[in-house]
């Protein structure tokens, strides 16, 4: 194919005179624009480009956020409105800031933590701060009470459901960061243990962090849980936290 280039002197009603470059392709005579008005052509249509790619990730994370099912009332907590007015308390604010803070090496190794502490000691506004900080980043998290869970698991064997134990399992499995609350608030029967294993275990199995919030101290906990989650929780560098002061809310 013949192809030749050549110039010529123009006039852009906008930016005045200018060199036309000129390419002609067989038959074809292409170019002449102003280099000037081609250039803010182009920064619009990537203006435009990255507004809706904003917007798409907007929708992307606010998606994220309501599946996330992180209680109203921890929905505004961040690590800058914890009070941390104890060397306890400024511990567990500098733990969870660098959990946070070092995704990429969390979710690498599957770190998980565990808050032990009585109610109202400030577990579930640092567990949903962190949730909070990776949402905004678009990582999928998801809050749940041990409760909550096993209902939403037994719903799968109800006659007519067309879902099963391990299609409801995988909705606890799947999210990078799960937060599982009331770990302890109540004896649970020896399937809901089970069902309670098998969670953290694929959770564990595919390296996704978990942050357990039980009233429970250490002993109790490993008593409840059992030796197998517990170790699984402390695997990767997994730390429990003592919320060892009183409730704020006494």
């Amino acid at each position: 194919m013949d192809a030749s280039n050549s110039t010529a002197i123009r006039i852009c009603d906008k930016h005045g005179e200018y060199e036309a470059r000129f390419f002609r392709i067989g038959e074809r005579t292409l170019g002449g624009n102003c280099q000037k008005c081609d250039a803010e052509r182009e920064a619009v249509a990537k203006e435009r480009k990255d507004q809706i790619a904003a917007a798409d990730e907007k929708r992307r994370i606010e998606a994220l956020i309501q599946r996330a099912a992180i209680p109203q009332r921890f929905q505004s907590r961040t690590f800058a409105n914890y009070v941390a007015s104890t060397d306890g308390q400024a511990r567990a604010l500098r733990v969870a800031t660098a959990y946070a803070e070092s995704w990429d090496e969390v979710r690498e190794r599957g770190t998980c933590l565990i808050f032990s502490g009585k109610a109202g000691t400030g577990k579930t506004h640092l567990a949903c701060a962190i949730a909070n900080f990776l949402l905004a980043k678009g990582v999928a998290s998801l809050f749940t009470t041990v409760s909550d869970a096993m209902r939403a698991i037994k719903r799968s064997y109800d006659p007519g459901i067309a879902l099963t134990e391990t299609d409801a399992l995988r909705a606890f499995v799947d999210p990078s960061l799960l937060i599982f609350d009331e770990v302890g608030g109540s004896k649970g029967t020896e399937h809901e243990t089970q069902l309670m294993f098998d969670i953290i275990n694929k959770r564990y199995e595919n390296c996704r962090p978990t942050i357990v919030l039980t009233n429970l101290d250490p002993a109790a906990l490993r008593d409840h849980l059992g030796e197998r989650v517990t170790d699984r929780l402390r695997e990767g560098g997994g730390k429990l936290i003592p919320f060892s002061w009183e409730s704020h809310r006494s």
